[in-house]
């Protein structure tokens, strides 16, 4: 157990990319590749099952414009559902301290070169815990392409952060925190169900080449 002080999150005040601006100077920002990972993404072993849900959606807060995804989860553990989130999803993101929005995750940048379009930074909300990850921090929370088809989803404890609710809550993340996903439906609809958006893998990994050395360092700053 560990405590932490309650906290109220103002809007991304960490977004990637957003630096030296006067305060409340709202930018416009770039994304790369989100269609890559938009669709469902699992992880399963034979007593586990863990989906990501992602689709496009907007952001629009007092900082910032993007474009970016906009998800929920479930996971099941030993034949028993620890919880679904996926229904009602929303297209927008406005504040993060909005109860409706699970998990924001974007590569949106100010330079498009220091884009890394293979890597979504990540705020997720675990709603078990009723704990948030703290934003958009270098080189934690985040959701890598490994292939078309795999990715990686990381979670880091120290970024946990209770939103409400006791003030002492338990360590670690209520979801597998370290794992690699396969992306099984490219829309947002379960395999089997009439998908509008087709098979799982259509899109590629995309070229870093234009990345610039260090950009994952730098985005955050």
């Amino acid at each position: 157990m560990k405590t932490v002080k309650r906290i109220v999150f103002i809007t991304c005040a960490v977004l990637c990319g957003i630096t030296g601006y006067a305060q409340w100077q709202q930018k416009t920002l770039q994304s790369k590749n989100l269609d890559a990972f938009a669709g469902i993404w699992e992880y399963k072993t034979a007593n586990e099952t863990f989906r990501i849900v992602f689709k496009k959606g907007t952001a629009n807060t007092v900082y910032a414009k993007y474009d970016c995804l906009i998800g929920g989860y479930s996971y099941s553990k030993n034949g028993t559902l620890i919880g679904d989130y996926t229904a009602n999803i929303p297209n927008s993101y406005t504040s993060f301290i909005s109860q409706n929005v699970t998990i924001l995750a974007s590569n949106a940048h100010s330079n498009p070169d220091q884009i890394d379009p293979n890597r979504l930074d990540v705020l997720f909300r675990d709603r078990k815990l009723n704990k948030t990850t703290t934003g958009f921090a270098r080189d934690r929370n985040k959701f890598t392409l490994l292939s078309p088809s795999q990715a990686r989803f990381q979670l880091f404890e120290d970024e946990g952060e209770q939103f409400d609710g006791p003030i002492d809550i338990p360590e670690g993340f209520s979801v597998p925190a370290d794992v690699v996903m396969t992306k099984v439906s490219q829309g947002t609809n379960p395999p089997g169900t009439g998908n509008p958006g087709g098979p799982a893998g259509q899109p590629e990994v995309a070229s870093t080449s234009s990345a610039k050395p260090g950009a994952e360092k730098e985005n955050k700053k």
